[in-house]
Protein backbone atom coordinates (compact mmCIF):
# COMPACT_ATOMS: atom_id res chain seq x y z
CA UNK A 1 0.00 0.00 0.00
CA UNK A 2 2.86 2.39 0.69
CA UNK A 3 4.30 1.95 -2.80
CA UNK A 4 1.03 2.99 -4.43
CA UNK A 5 0.63 6.03 -2.22
CA UNK A 6 4.11 7.45 -2.87
CA UNK A 7 4.07 10.69 -4.84
CA UNK A 8 5.89 9.68 -8.08
CA UNK A 9 4.05 6.38 -8.33
CA UNK A 10 0.66 7.93 -7.58
CA UNK A 11 1.27 10.68 -10.13
CA UNK A 12 2.21 8.11 -12.79
CA UNK A 13 -0.87 5.99 -12.06
CA UNK A 14 -3.16 9.05 -12.11
CA UNK A 15 -1.79 10.24 -15.47
CA UNK A 16 -1.95 6.80 -17.09
CA UNK A 17 -5.43 6.16 -15.71
CA UNK A 18 -6.68 9.50 -16.98
CA UNK A 19 -5.35 8.77 -20.48
CA UNK A 20 -6.82 5.27 -20.52
CA UNK A 21 -10.19 6.51 -19.26
CA UNK A 22 -10.25 9.21 -21.94
CA UNK A 23 -9.23 6.85 -24.75
CA UNK A 24 -11.46 4.04 -23.48
CA UNK A 25 -14.52 6.30 -23.57
CA UNK A 26 -13.57 7.41 -27.09
CA UNK A 27 -13.18 3.80 -28.23
CA UNK A 28 -16.46 2.74 -26.62
CA UNK A 29 -18.27 5.60 -28.37
CA UNK A 30 -16.77 4.58 -31.73
CA UNK A 31 -17.82 0.95 -31.35
CA UNK A 32 -21.35 1.74 -30.15
CA UNK A 33 -23.00 0.89 -33.49
CA UNK A 34 -21.05 -2.38 -33.90
CA UNK A 35 -22.67 -5.56 -32.61
CA UNK A 36 -21.49 -9.08 -32.03
CA UNK A 37 -23.58 -11.08 -34.54
CA UNK A 38 -24.15 -14.14 -32.37
CA UNK A 39 -25.18 -12.24 -29.25
CA UNK A 40 -26.68 -9.02 -30.59
CA UNK A 41 -24.75 -7.04 -27.97
CA UNK A 42 -22.87 -3.84 -28.74
CA UNK A 43 -19.09 -4.04 -28.69
CA UNK A 44 -19.11 -0.87 -26.62
CA UNK A 45 -19.84 -3.04 -23.56
CA UNK A 46 -16.49 -4.77 -24.02
CA UNK A 47 -14.54 -1.55 -24.54
CA UNK A 48 -16.51 0.26 -21.85
CA UNK A 49 -14.91 -2.00 -19.26
CA UNK A 50 -11.56 -0.27 -19.79
CA UNK A 51 -12.54 3.19 -18.56
CA UNK A 52 -14.79 1.73 -15.86
CA UNK A 53 -12.00 -0.37 -14.34
CA UNK A 54 -9.41 2.37 -14.59
CA UNK A 55 -11.83 4.81 -12.92
CA UNK A 56 -12.12 2.39 -10.00
CA UNK A 57 -8.33 2.08 -9.84
CA UNK A 58 -7.96 5.85 -10.02
CA UNK A 59 -10.40 6.30 -7.13
CA UNK A 60 -8.40 3.81 -5.04
CA UNK A 61 -5.09 5.57 -5.72
CA UNK A 62 -6.51 9.02 -5.00
CA UNK A 63 -8.15 7.82 -1.78
CA UNK A 64 -4.89 6.23 -0.67
CA UNK A 65 -2.91 9.35 -1.56
CA UNK A 66 -5.30 11.68 0.28
CA UNK A 67 -5.32 9.50 3.41
CA UNK A 68 -1.51 9.48 3.39
CA UNK A 69 -1.43 13.28 3.11
CA UNK A 70 -3.85 13.60 6.03
CA UNK A 71 -1.71 11.28 8.15
CA UNK A 72 1.34 13.46 7.59
CA UNK A 73 -0.05 16.61 8.95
Amino acid sequence: RRAVASSPCAFFVVVCSAVLIWQGVALARQTLPLEYPAMGVSRAWLYGAVPACFAIGLAFVLRSFVSRLRARG
